[in-house]
C-alpha cells in the first residue's frame, strides 16, 4: 500500500490531546469535499495507524484529534512528524508526476512581479486538479500565486528569474 504525506503536525493543542497539524495545500482542498477515518503518523522509522476523532479545518493552522490520545503529554510525541494517507484515497485527484515535472524546475527561481519587483524565492510548485500554483515566501507568510503560461512575462533559466503578471491585491490576503 502506497502512502503519501499529506501534512506535518506541528504541535499539541490544548490540554486534551489534540494536536495543530500542517496540511498540504493540496489535502486542504481534497479535505473540503472529503472525511477521512485514520491517518499515519512517522515513528521511529515507521508509520503508525491512528484512528482520527475530529478534524477542525476552520482552524488556522487545522486541528486534529486521534483516538485513544487524551493528554497533552501523550501528543506531545507527535510534534513534528509527518502524516500520511493511503494514496488510493486520491485515486483520480492527484496529478500524474510526469506532469509535475513540467514546472518542478520553477523552484529556486526569484519571481518577481511585472514591475520587476522581487516578490519572493519560489518554494515549491503545487499541481492541482485545473490550476498550477507556486508556493512564495512572501514578507515572511507563505503566499500561493497561480501560475499559468499566460501569465509569465519572462523566464529566464539562466539567472533563475521568473517575472509573472501578479493579480493586484493577491500578496495581500
Amino acid at each position: 500500500m502506497v502512502q503519501i504525506q499529506i501534512g506535518t503536525i506541528l504541535k499539541p493543542q490544548g490540554l486534551k490531546g489534540a494536536v495543530k497539524i500542517s496540511f498540504e495545500a493540496f489535502f486542504l482542498e481534497w479535505l473540503l469535499k472529503n472525511e477521512f477515518t485514520h491517518l499515519y503518523i512517522a515513528e521511529n522509522g515507521a508509520k503508525v495507524p491512528y484512528f482520527v476523532e475530529t478534524v477542525n479545518i476552520n482552524a488556522q493552522p487545522p486541528i486534529l484529534k486521534l483516538e485513544g490520545i487524551e493528554d497533552r503529554n501523550a501528543a506531545m510525541r507527535f510534534k513534528q512528524k509527518a502524516a500520511f494517507l493511503e494514496e488510493s484515497l486520491f485515486e483520480g485527484y492527484l496529478i500524474a508526476a510526469d506532469e509535475v515535472d513540467e514546472w518542478e524546475f520553477l523552484k529556486g527561481f526569484m519571481l518577481k512581479n511585472a514591475d520587476l519587483q522581487k516578490i519572493g524565492s519560489i518554494k515549491d510548485v503545487l499541481l492541482l486538479p485545473g490550476h498550477e500554483l507556486v508556493e512564495v515566501n512572501y514578507q515572511g507568510r507563505e503566499v500561493l500565486i497561480p501560475l499559468n503560461e499566460a501569465l509569465i512575462i519572462e523566464l529566464d533559466e539562466t539567472n533563475q528569474v521568473l517575472v509573472m503578471e501578479v493579480a493586484e491585491g493577491l500578496l495581500d490576503i
